[in-house]
């Protein structure tokens, strides 16, 4: 059973991965979430993403999606 249930929690993980929005620190190279620091700035024209997993056939509808 436990074997069962974390086969399916990988499965959901690897189709719903978690997706942030990211952004530039000003006056940095560094890039993060756009929710969690507020003073970021985004790039004119580019989506940033930070993606929890890999991008396979089975969540790339779910990406595109979101």
């Amino acid at each position: 059973m436990q074997v069962a249930l974390s086969l399916l929690r990988v499965l959901l993980y690897v189709a719903r991965p978690k997706t942030l929005v990211l952004g530039n620190i000003p006056d940095s190279n560094i890039y993060r979430n756009v929710e969690q620091y507020p003073n970021t700035d985004t790039v004119g024209g580019v989506l940033i993403l930070d993606l929890g997993a890999p991008i396979y056939f089975t969540n790339a509808s779910y990406l595109r999606e979101r």
